[in-house]
């Protein structure tokens, strides 16, 4: 090259505009881990200790009778150097450590110790368990490698050897497989699918543990891309999932004997187009619970198998003929009622979930719940108190909070309809444990705009003494609170709710650009429930503070349609999701910015995950005149090259064609206008990658402009090469501060 051309290229590229600083990834990683660092419950353990005298949190014991702070005595440190090799004082003989012993509600009835020794509080397993092995990682999967389960008696382990079904004795290496049918496309798995939640596979005593085998040969694979794999091809055919209107998996139970060594198959399972999830094991260990579900989740049939023959009854039968009997995954949708009197199940039947017994010996369902909310995840069935304790709003206008509730289990022979109490009264989110007898709770809660704490109360709820405050963040110094908002929406349409989060250094005689972080879909909400951040996993939460941070305005907007409001509010969008969504975000930003004048709506932009993603991209299309700025993150753009959980939305593509064919995004770029930033990452199988492709080549068919931030080898989290997550953020707030500015003087012109 020319010196003249030499100098030509480093003027252009050092002009103006045509570059831009590098990220400083370690400085955005350590900026998102200080939201949540402060806010982290104590290193160490939480919980009740055995014997219910103690609650230990991190280093800390307390009185469980009242709260009070128990001191470590000079004794219990003079033995924790003994134990540690140091030479004692001879003056008098040291005791051990007195440890605290915590109790955990698993199927298993695990224990744990904290105990003092010389390097502090040590949290160890009472005796320690084998850790069982990954034994199929799920790449490229999020969280949901597969690993061995250890049997209640702690001597073998259920694994997998290949593709086969394997038994493992906690004192060797070598499984010994099972089965010999499982190949590539018809591998087995140990219990249930990940979409349904259920008990622990082993039975109690040990002898049977529940298999399945996943039989994905007809469906149509999900191939993704990892350039940096070292063995085997870089395209991946993922056939875990279905794709939208291809064939489902077969998924057949099988029961394994231990002691035996066979594996029978559970009669029944493993029917075309539909699914069958193990839930749980009875008590005695004979029989165990599992589901028959229809592909569109319009049919629930729980059935009971004995694990000696493999033969299955039906208990009962639940459809619905407008939406889903139930999204998938939440609460375990069955259990065995501890007195042996018959079930527990959750059904929204009455207009909302609620718990029902059904009765051992057939009969109508007996309601245990009630509410103008949904009861959710069960946290005890305490047979010899005859209690029930479960989540649940607990207040209808505040639906999406999370208190704990208790009822009385009335006798099968009471037709008297129980009445609910709530024990945590506060709104937000609470995570509570109990204590053997039910006399204490140890309550961990916060709100949008209340710090975690860690709260002991009595039996009925009352506050005894907060053990344990999180400190303010300082990262979310000079920021007012977020501002809880309801805005109707008409008659037909409902109300939206949702929070509104003032920028940084907030001035109320300014104006500042908003962004509306969109989720969109029916399954879950985007409006934080506790205290955002406190979650490590609160995505959303942490994404909020980092606009904040830069000087945004940030609104989170549940629109009707979201789970957890009523069948009503449920039946109304079935069928015809997105319908209305974007016109419905559009009406609550303009209510929000006649009360609040500092938003500034003439700078909008929009950012979404997933379901989100593609909520943002609907957003650019469909109100271009309010969002100037799309930031799309793993975006969904076309509904028929996707997973079959859009089914649970719309139904099949074969009876609601017209929504599926609204919903190709790719065949509407030529109307784009806004900014436009896309982040994807190749390994992605919850949205295949190939969903990004189809906009992007329409995009360049329009001749429209576009910023790509493309992952190879990652998935939907960003997760599988270094710190992509950092970087998806680091990019996305730019793109925000390039598009939409920073704050304005009121007056400014």
């Amino acid at each position: 090259m020319s010196v003249g051309w030499r100098v030509a290229l480093l003027m252009l590229l050092s002009a103006p505009g045509l570059t831009q600083a590098p990220y400083d990834l370690a400085a955005v990683r350590t900026e998102l881990d200080a939201i949540s660092a402060p806010l982290a419950l104590p290193e160490g353990w939480l919980g009740f200790s055995d014997d219910g005298r103690y609650v230990c949190i991190g280093r800390k014991r307390f009185a469980a009778i009242d709260g009070a702070l128990v001191p470590q005595r000079k004794a219990d440190l003079a033995g924790a150097a003994q134990a540690a090799g140091a030479r004692p004082p001879l003056s008098a003989p040291q005791p051990a450590p007195q440890p605290c012993v915590l109790a955990l509600t698993d199927a298993h009835e695990r224990r744990f110790e904290l105990r003092l020794e010389a390097a502090g509080w040590i949290a160890r397993a009472v005796p320690a368990p084998p850790v069982g092995r990954i034994v199929r990682p799920m790449f490229p999967m999020y969280r949901y490698d597969r690993r061995e389960e250890l049997s209640p008696q702690g001597d073998v382990f259920a694994s997998l050897a290949g593709y086969q079904l394997a038994l493992r004795p906690t004192d060797r290496d070598e499984a010994i497989a099972l089965t010999d049918d499982g190949t590539e496309q018809a591998p087995y798995f140990l219990g249930s699918d990940i979409w349904e939640q259920s008990g622990e596979i082993f039975s109690t005593d040990g002898r049977y543990f529940i298999g399945r085998q996943h039989d994905a040969g007809e469906a149509t694979p999900v191939d993704v891309h990892d350039p940096f794999q070292t063995t085997g091809a870089e395209i991946i055919h993922f056939r875990y999932w279905s794709r939208v209107g291809q064939p489902l998996p077969r998924q057949t139970l099988v029961i394994v004997d231990s002691q035996r060594r066979t594996v029978t198959r559970v009669r029944g399972s493993g029917r075309p187009e539909s699914f069958s999830f193990f839930v749980e094991w009875s008590p005695a260990g004979t029989h165990f619970l599992w589901l028959r579900v229809s592909r569109d989740l319009k049919r629930y049939e729980l059935l009971e198998t004995s694990a000696m023959t493999g033969r299955s009854r039906r208990l009962l039968v639940e459809t619905q003929r407008q939406r889903p009997v139930k999204w998938p995954g939440g609460p375990q949708t069955a259990r065995y009622l501890p007195d042996q009197t018959g079930y527990l199940w959750r059904s929204n039947r009455s207009g909302y979930a609620q718990y029902y017994r059904l009765p051992k010996g057939g009969g109508p369902l007996q309601p245990l719940t009630t509410g103008d909310f949904d009861a959710e995840e069960v946290v005890r069935i305490d047979g010899p108190r005859r209690r029930l304790y479960y989540y649940g709003a607990g207040d209808p206008v505040r639906s999406f909070d999370r208190r704990l509730l208790s009822v009385a289990l009335p006798e099968p022979s009471d037709s008297a309809m129980p009445a609910s109490t709530v024990l945590t009264a506060e709104a937000g989110v609470h995570d509570v444990q109990l204590s053997r007898t039910g006399k204490r709770l140890l309550d961990v809660h916060s709100h949008v705009d209340r710090l975690p704490a860690a709260v002991l109360r009595d039996g009925e709820g009352q506050p005894l003494r907060t053990l344990w405050q999180a400190a303010p963040p300082t990262a979310r110094a000079r920021r007012p609170s977020p501002i809880e908002f309801e805005v109707a929406l008409g008659q037909e349409r409902g109300r939206a709710v949702g929070l509104l989060f003032p920028p940084a250094g907030f001035d109320p005689d300014k104006r500042y650009p908003v962004i509306d972080r969109i989720y969109g879909a029916v399954s879950l909400p985007a409006t934080p429930r506790g205290y955002p951040g406190f979650e490590v996993s609160d995505d959303y939460g942490r994404v909020i503070h980092m606009l904040t941070a830069s000087g945004f305005a940030v609104v989170t907007i549940d629109a009707p349609g979201v789970l957890g409001r009523g069948a009503e509010n449920e039946n109304a969008r079935y069928g015809r999701w997105p319908e209305g969504l974007i016109a419905d975000h559009r009406a609550v930003l303009e209510a929000l910015a006649v009360e609040h004048e500092w938003l500034d709506l003439a700078r909008v932009g929009v950012a979404g995950n997933s379901w989100g993603g593609y909520s943002a991209l609907l957003a650019g299309l469909d109100a271009p005149q309010l969002y100037r700025a799309v930031s799309a993150s793993v975006p969904q753009t076309s509904l028929r090259d996707h997973i079959s959980w859009i089914e649970f939305m719309l139904g099949l593509p074969k009876e609601n064609p017209t929504a599926y064919a609204d919903g190709e995004l790719a065949e509407r770029m030529d109307e784009w206008q806004p900014a436009l930033q896309l982040i994807a990452g190749t390994a992605d199988v919850n949205v295949p990658v190939s969903n990004t492709y189809r906009v992007l080549d329409a995009l360049a068919e329009a001749g429209k402009p576009y910023e790509l931030v493309l992952f190879p080898g990652t998935n939907h989290a960003h997760s599988g090469r270094g710190d992509r997550y950092a970087y998806a953020v680091a990019a996305m707030r730019r793109f925000f501060r390039r598009t939409l500015g920073g704050a304005e003087e009121c007056n400014a012109p």
